[in-house]
């Protein structure tokens, strides 16, 4: 539970809403399981927590790591910008 609840907060702060990122996910993997290699693993008897474990979540999961790259991109020129007009000014 607390695991869920340091995963809420991480994503209420990023600005990379958890809800976005299951859904390019699930739909990744909908595509990754369609592929010729997931059936030849099928057809070779692995079990298909293997065959989703360890095949199909590694391919899948690039899309999602290309959105939380560009959102990290994001926020870190938005840090720079606000560090950039919010200078400090003397005071007399």
């Amino acid at each position: 539970m607390v695991e869920l609840l340091k995963i809420g907060e991480l994503s209420r702060r990023s600005g990379v809403p958890i809800a976005t990122l299951a859904r390019q996910i699930r739909g990744s993997l909908i595509d990754v399981l369609d592929q010729d290699y997931i059936r030849t693993a099928r057809a070779m008897g692995l079990r298909e927590r293997e065959i989703i474990g360890q095949l199909a979540l590694k391919n899948a999961g690039a899309p999602a790591m290309t959105i939380i790259g560009i959102q990290f991109a994001y926020m870190l020129a938005t840090l720079f910008w606000l560090a950039s007009k919010a200078q400090p000014t003397e005071s007399p």
